[in-house]
């Protein structure tokens, strides 16, 4: 599996975090406000993150493929106008303003895998 960070966040802060918790050696695309004209709802940073998965050894990627994970409405809709299934956690926003994903959890570890298959299926 590959994975990519799209954020509203600038790049220098998403690589802060990154190198803080030692995580950027699983993140080979990185997507960040400098990279996109609109921010989110705006789809193009996830659609910008599905090309450079795709010039990254999978050309074949599509959008139904990939799962993006959310904690706000602006992204689910981002997401979502991508093409792309959406896994919602309540961080910023309460369970039901983020009703519009294809599955919201109260927490990670509340993440049932075979859910995950299941929508990407």
């Amino acid at each position: 599996m590959a994975l990519a960070i799209v954020s509203g966040a600038l790049r220098n802060e998403i690589a802060a975090v990154l190198a803080r918790s030692g995580l950027e050696r699983f993140f080979p695309v990185i997507v960040s406000a400098e990279d996109v004209r609109a921010g989110k709802p705006d789809p193009e940073g996830y659609r910008l993150a599905v090309e450079r998965l795709r010039r990254r050894g999978l050309p074949d990627l599509s959008t139904g493929q990939c799962l993006a994970v959310e904690d706000a409405p602006k992204g689910i809709a981002a997401a979502r106008a991508a093409g792309i299934h959406v896994v919602a956690l309540p961080h910023s926003f309460h369970a039901e303003a983020l009703r519009d994903a294809d599955l919201v959890y109260p927490s990670y570890g509340a993440v049932e895998w075979h859910a995950l298959e299941a929508l990407l299926a």
